[in-house]
């Protein structure tokens, strides 16, 4: 029989993958051009500015050293804002202060956990 610290461990993993797995319904990926990163708080700002408070979060890609990033992930507040920051498109391309943004639906990796 596990123990209630096992059994809580569990309960909290699982909790932990429903989160992610709703963040995947509500996420963009997004492309920066090589060399021409966007800081986080740039994206949220220039979203934020355009279609209200819509954006929850903003990753950035953990590049090597000496690298810059290339990708990251928006999560939006609400999925029904999907089609309206991609203008119901598959991509949509944004410049945000001088630098090219391109977004699309987030697809999640098939790699099993």
């Amino acid at each position: 029989m596990a123990s209630s610290g096992a059994v809580a461990l569990m309960m909290f993993h699982t909790m932990e993958r429903e989160l992610f797995r709703r963040l995947d319904y509500r996420s963009l990926f997004i492309t920066f051009s090589r060399g021409y990163p966007i800081r986080q708080d740039d994206i949220i700002n220039f979203f934020n500015s355009l279609y209200g408070p819509c954006v929850e979060s903003v990753m950035v890609e953990k590049a090597a050293a000496g690298q810059l990033p290339v990708y990251g992930r928006v999560v939006l507040r609400c999925p029904s804002m999907i089609p309206v920051v991609l203008d119901g498109q598959q991509t949509a391309k944004y410049m945000i202060k001088g630098r090219h943004l391109w977004a699309r639906i987030y697809v999640p990796s098939s790699k099993p956990n």
